[in-house]
């Protein structure tokens, strides 16, 4: 209690009251702060849910296509062989 025992009583509330001053101060920038992290966590989390809506439907498309080039191929292969067919090569 050394620096404690020279303080009189009116130095030391006022002491007490500076330090509980500056924890309010911090307690409330905290507060702010903590309400900002949550705010664009919030966000972010809205961001992620768009861009998977945003990713299934490409892959959805993706899928689409494959199978629309399959089916292309299939048909440009039958016609091949009818060409080739008609032009006396192998029989299909």
């Amino acid at each position: 209690m050394g620096e404690m025992a020279d303080l009189d009583k009116d130095e030391f509330w006022k002491a007490l009251n500076g330090m509980r001053e500056a924890m309010r101060e911090a307690n409330e920038e905290s507060i702010a702060r903590d309400k900002r992290l949550a705010e664009r966590q919030e966000a972010l989390a809205q961001s992620v849910e768009l861009l998977m809506h945003e990713v299934n439907s490409v892959n959805s498309a993706i899928q689409k296509d494959a199978e629309n080039i399959r089916t292309l191929a299939r048909i440009a292969e039958m016609h091949e062989r009818r060409l080739t067919s008609l032009e006396g090569g192998e029989n299909p």
